[in-house]
C-alpha cells in the first residue's frame, strides 16, 4: 500500500481570497483617513477664520474701520483673494498686513489645500462711493434671508471641501453642482 504525503500550504484559491481581503480593507482605510484629512482641513478653515475675524473686530475697534480691500475700495463688486481677479491673493496678503503689524494676528491665514477648485480666503470692504444700488453681493443667512454686503463694514468668505458649520457663520450658498462642502460669508459689523 502507497501512501501519498501531502504537503501543507495554501491553494491558489486561499491566497487570492486573503488578497482581495487585505486590498478591500486597505480601501476603508485609506478612504477614511482621506475623509479625516478633509475635515480636519476645514476645521482647520473655521478656526483661522475666527482668528481672522477677531482681529479685524479689534483693530476696528481701535482705528475705527477695518483694513482696508483695495479691490472692493475701488470696484465694489471685487474681493481680496478671488480667484478671478488678477493679483486678488496678493491684495488679501496686502489688505491684511495691517493685522500683523499691529500684532493682531501673527501672520495671515491661508487655506490650508489651495486647489484647481479654488478654494481661497475672500476679504471685502465697504467701497469709498459708499452703497451702490446696483450691488447685489450678498451673503444668506441662517433664515435664509439676503444679507447685502454694503450694509456691512466688512465680509470675509470662504469655502469648505466637505463639512458643514454653523454657529458664527453665515451659510451663503451651496457650491457648484457635484462639488461638496459650502461656501460662508462672515460678516462685519452692520452699518445700515
Amino acid at each position: 500500500m502507497q501512501v501519498y504525503k501531502f504537503k501543507k500550504g495554501f491553494t491558489l484559491i486561499e491566497l487570492l481570497v486573503v488578497i482581495a481581503i487585505i486590498s478591500l480593507l486597505s480601501t476603508i482605510v485609506m478612504s477614511a483617513l482621506n475623509n479625516s484629512r478633509i475635515k480636519a482641513r476645514d476645521t482647520q478653515r473655521v478656526a483661522q477664520i475666527k482668528e481672522l475675524q477677531k482681529a479685524i473686530e479689534a483693530y476696528t475697534s481701535v482705528h475705527g474701520y477695518p483694513p482696508v480691500c483695495t479691490l472692493s475700495k475701488s470696484n465694489n463688486q471685487t474681493w481680496c483673494g478671488s480667484c478671478t481677479a488678477t493679483d486678488a491673493v496678493v491684495r488679501f496678503n496686502t489688505a491684511l498686513q495691517p493685522l500683523v503689524d499691529e500684532k493682531y494676528i501673527s501672520k495671515i491665514p491661508s487655506d490650508p489645500n489651495i486647489t484647481g477648485d479654488c478654494m481661497a480666503y475672500e476679504y471685502y470692504t465697504l467701497p469709498d462711493t459708499g452703497y451702490v444700488s446696483g450691488n447685489n453681493w450678498y451673503c444668506k443667512d441662517s433664515t435664509n434671508n439676503y444679507q447685502y454686503l454694503m450694509d456691512y463694514s466688512y465680509a470675509i468668505r470662504f469655502s469648505t471641501e466637505k463639512s458643514k458649520f454653523g454657529g458664527f457663520l453665515n451659510f451663503m450658498w451651496n457650491r457648484t453642482p457635484g462639488v461638496k462642502g459650502q461656501e460662508y460669508c462672515v460678516l462685519g459689523q452692520k452699518i445700515r
